[in-house]
């Protein structure tokens, strides 16, 4: 299953025309992981790491429409960081090749 499929069911939104906030979105995660030093081989559209994934989700959730209560927001925005601290101290970001100096 694609990403944006994966975030528009994360999101509740079965439409497609909310998908270009979606992709702007994604695209945000995306850099902001690589911006802390997550390489970026591992936030591939092709094979991206599965925690990188839950992570994306997570950014999107806090991020998207107006529905959630700021309680909720908070929360997808820790678990996003959260994701993104361990994904960092992950083999798969220590390996060589990548990563941050």
């Amino acid at each position: 299953m694609e990403l944006l499929d994966e975030c528009r069911i994360a999101v509740r939104v079965a439409s497609r025309s909310l998908d270009p906030e979606l992709e702007m979105l994604i695209a945000d995660a995306k850099r902001d992981m690589e911006r802390v030093g997550v390489r970026p081989e591992l936030l591939g559209d092709d094979a991206m790491d599965a925690m990188a994934k839950s992570a994306v989700v997570c950014f999107v959730k806090s991020h998207f429409g107006l529905d959630a209560s700021p309680d909720e927001r908070a929360f997808f925005e820790q678990s996003y960081r959260s994701h993104v601290a361990a994904l960092l101290n992950s083999d798969a970001n220590s390996a060589s090749g990548g990563g941050a100096a």
